[in-house]
C-alpha cells in the first residue's frame, strides 16, 4: 500500500516537471520585449530558407513562449511559409521555412510579436537571367536520433524546367546544434534527371535535448547562385535527461492477496512513445509484506507502455 502512494507521488513529480518544462506566457506583459529577425537574403526559384526570429525582453535576456506571427508582407515570387506562428524556445528562438515561388522577384517577410514590434527581411528570388537554375532541397526523413542519417537530394531545374545534369551542387550543414557535420560527399554532380544526393548523419551533442540542424545545398552558374535550405530535428535520447516515465496502478487501495497491473508509460524527451525499454519494478518499504511485482522486469512495447503485477502482502491485517 505504501509503496503504492509513493509510486504515484513520485508520478505526479514527473508529470509536473514535465508540464512546467518549456512553458512561458504568449503575452508581452510590460510590452518591452524586442525582436530581431535573419535570414539569407537571395534563393533560387523554388528553393527555401531558414528564417529566424529572436525575442528579447528590456534587459536583452531571451525569453521564452512568446508567440512570434510569420506573413509574407510583399510576395513577386508567390511564396509560401510552413506556419505563420510560432512560440519562441527556452534560447528566445522562433524559426519559419520559408519557400520561394516559381517566379524571379523580391519578396518581404515579416516577424511581429504582440506588443507591435517587428522585422522584415528581403528576399531577392532568382535572377531572371538567361540560364537560371532552380535548386529544391529535400531530406527523405526530417527527425532523427543522433547517429542515425538523412538521404539529402538536391534537385537542379534550368530555366525551361527541365534537369540540368552535370552541375556540382555543395552541402553544408550550418548552424548544427547537434554537432553533425557536413553531408557526405560534400559536393556532388547531378544526374541525368539533374539531382544530386549527400547524407547527413546527427551528431550526438545535448543528447538529451530534440535540436534543430540546418543543411544547405548550393549551386554556382554562370547565370547565378541557386541554394535551398532544410530543418532537419536531431531528437532527445532515450536515457538521462532524455525520458520521463509515470507509473500507475489500476488500483490504488485493495485488500490482502488482492492484485493491481502497474503500468510504466515511458516517454522520449520529443513525448513520442520509447519503445524497447528495460523497466524494472520493485516493492520498497513493503509494510504489507507484499513481494516485488512480477515480471521484475518488462520491456516497454510501441506505445512505450511496461506492465506488472503487485499482489497485496498479509502483515499486519488488522490496520488500514
Amino acid at each position: 500500500m505504501r509503496k503504492l502512494l509513493i509510486l504515484l507521488f513520485l508520478a505526479a513529480v514527473i508529470a509536473f516537471s514535465v508540464s512546467g518544462c518549456g512553458g512561458g506566457s504568449s503575452a508581452d506583459p510590460l510590452g518591452t520585449d524586442s525582436i530581431t529577425f535573419t535570414g539569407a537574403g537571395s534563393v533560387g526559384r523554388n528553393g527555401t530558407l531558414l528564417l529566424t526570429a529572436t525575442v528579447k525582453n528590456a534587459s536583452g535576456a531571451a525569453v521564452a513562449g512568446r508567440d512570434v506571427t510569420f506573413g509574407i508582407v510583399t510576395n513577386e515570387s508567390a511564396a509560401t511559409l510552413n506556419t505563420t506562428e510560432v512560440r519562441t524556445d527556452t534560447t528566445g528562438v522562433a524559426t519559419v521555412i520559408y519557400r520561394a515561388g516559381g517566379v524571379s522577384g523580391v519578396d518581404i517577410v515579416r516577424a511581429s510579436i504582440n506588443n507591435g514590434a517587428y522585422r522584415d527581411i528581403g528576399i531577392t528570388v532568382g535572377t531572371g537571367g538567361a540560364g537560371e537554375v532552380t535548386l529544391t532541397v529535400t531530406p527523405n526523413i526530417i527527425s532523427l536520433s543522433a547517429g542515425s542519417q538523412a538521404i539529402i537530394t538536391a534537385e537542379v531545374l534550368n530555366a525551361d524546367g527541365k534537369p540540368a545534369s552535370g552541375q556540382t551542387v555543395t552541402f553544408t550543414t550550418a548552424p548544427s546544434n547537434s554537432g553533425a557535420t557536413d553531408p557526405t560527399p560534400g559536393s556532388s554532380v547531378t544526374n541525368a534527371a539533374g539531382k544530386a544526393f549527400a547524407t547527413y548523419t546527427a551528431g550526438n551533442l545535448l543528447p538529451g535535448s530534440k535540436v534543430f540542424d540546418v543543411v544547405t545545398a548550393s549551386v554556382t552558374t554562370a547565370a547565378g547562385d541557386a541554394a535551398g535550405e532544410v530543418l532537419i530535428t536531431r531528437i532527445a535520447a532515450a536515457g538521462t535527461g532524455g525520458i520521463t516515465v509515470t507509473v500507475t496502478p489500476n488500483l490504488s487501495s485493495l485488500r490482502a492477496g488482492s492484485q493491481t497491473i502497474i503500468t510504466a508509460d515511458v516517454l522520449n524527451a520529443d513525448g513520442t512513445p520509447a519503445a524497447g525499454q528495460t523497466v524494472t519494478f520493485t516493492t520498497e518499504p513493503s509494510n504489507s509484506g507484499a513481494t516485488d511485482p512480477t515480471p521484475g522486469s518488462s520491456v516497454t512495447n510501441a506505445a512505450g507502455k511496461a506492465f506488472a503485477t503487485y499482489t497485496a502482502g498479509n502483515l499486519l491485517p488488522g490496520l488500514t
